[in-house]
């Protein structure tokens, strides 16, 4: 019994330890201002933590003390834009190194983060430029945020202005990257496929997902896009559109996990001859494709649309899409439209003509994928849309130049 107990105990332990952000802790020190100890509304007593060394306070709150009023504080969800109007305009996008302090930029100790739908700024970065000082007690480890009346008086009195174009248009996004990816699977396990170049390791993705993450980068569904591109909607500078072609099961496997612990979308651009009826367990020594049953149980994650119903075929290197006859063509996009309820399209291959342009337009498709390697911006043609391919031999440098 008492065996059983500790090994209850030491694997709970490591569950807490497992699950817990290693990287944020609560400080062993307090945050007075003017002498008051620092609470926010909900009557959370330390309602900060530490973050990469950085002490991270809820800019919201801690501005509202320092002076600022609840109406000068302005957030943007479609842009994640925050701009504090005070004695001096700041301006920070979530996820940005950089705080705009009037029309400069300054690099600040960590980048803006939502936590909790609080934003959290580094301690320094938000007092000092709303015109307070830090004094730091160490033998009561209190951290006493000055702010004197004068200073306060110029933050409570500013009045709220209409945010400059030119510094809300800096957090715009003028172009959009969209990736591609295809067959995910572990190093260890990739015996077969080692050559393949549309295999790309599960170590890679999560890699490239935990940087758009820990850079603030948003995904956004091909229907935003197409708002974007429409002039509907802004997007934020840090957008990504994530996409996958064929429909393989490993993008639920593995992708879909990753995806969501870190609050991001994709698209399966899916071959729909080869949606099965009924799931098929995963093999990474087989190709195995996403089931009819698993499309709702991953549409938190995944939406689905066509890469034709069975034309991601070739003969002699030229896809099927070049050169069979229109109807027959005219026909598949119908079939996997109908089945899918889609409205976009990638090329198998790439490939495409202005006859394969025409013919989808007939069947009522709003946009369609190239493989081209470039950013999508509003002048770019709906039925040659650019997207960056994701291959074993992209280096991180690369993926880091195709999101940036």
């Amino acid at each position: 019994m008492h065996t059983y107990y500790r090994s209850f105990l030491f694997f709970f332990f490591i569950f807490l330890c497992y699950h817990q952000d290693i990287d944020a802790a609560q400080p062993d020190f307090t945050i007075q201002i003017n002498g008051v100890p620092f609470t926010v509304p909900d009557g959370d007593l330390q309602p900060y933590y530490l973050k990469s060394g950085r002490t991270m306070v809820p800019l919201r709150f801690i501005s509202n003390q320092l002076g600022v009023k609840e109406e000068n504080i302005h957030w943007d969800p479609a842009t994640k834009l925050v701009v504090i109007q005070a004695a001096n305009m700041l301006h920070l996008n979530i996820g940005s190194p950089y705080l705009g302090l009037n029309q400069h930029f300054i690099r600040i100790d960590a980048p803006a983060e939502l936590t909790h739908q609080r934003t959290y700024l580094p301690l320094r970065a938000i007092v000092e430029n709303l015109n307070g000082t830090i004094h730091w007690d160490s033998s009561a480890r209190i951290v006493n945020i000055i702010i004197n009346e004068q200073a306060f008086a110029k933050n409570r009195n500013t009045a709220p202005t209409p945010i400059p174009s030119k510094i809300y248009n800096r957090h715009l996004a003028d172009s959009v990257p969209v990736l591609t990816y295809h067959h995910l699977l572990r190093d260890q396990e990739n015996q077969l496929y080692r050559t393949n170049s549309a295999v790309t390791s599960v170590e890679m993705f999560e890699q490239h997902m935990k940087y758009l993450y820990e850079n603030g980068f948003s995904t956004f569904t091909l229907q935003e896009l197409e708002q974007y591109l429409d002039g509907k909607i802004h997007l934020p500078q840090k957008s990504v559109i994530i996409t996958f072609d064929d429909g393989y099961l490993s993008n639920y496997h593995y992708g879909y996990t990753i995806l969501k612990n870190y609050g991001f979308s994709a698209t399966i651009f899916a071959v729909t001859s080869l949606i099965r009826e009924q799931p098929e367990r995963f093999h990474p020594d087989q190709l195995n494709y996403i089931s009819w049953p698993e499309i709702n149980q991953h549409s938190d994650v995944f939406s689905i649309e066509c890469h034709t119903y069975d034309m991601h075929r070739q003969v002699n290197l030229k896809g099927y899409l070049l050169f069979k006859p229109n109807q027959e063509i005219l026909a598949d996009l119908a079939l996997s439209k109908s089945k899918l309820n889609a409205s976009y399209f990638a090329y198998p291959y790439g490939q495409y003509n202005q006859t394969t342009t025409k013919l989808l337009k007939e069947s009522g498709y709003r946009m369609a994928f190239t493989t081209k390697n470039s950013k999508v911006t509003p002048k770019v043609q709906r039925f040659e849309m650019p997207r960056y391919g994701i291959y074993p031999w992209t280096k991180m440098n690369d993926f880091i130049h195709y999101v940036n």
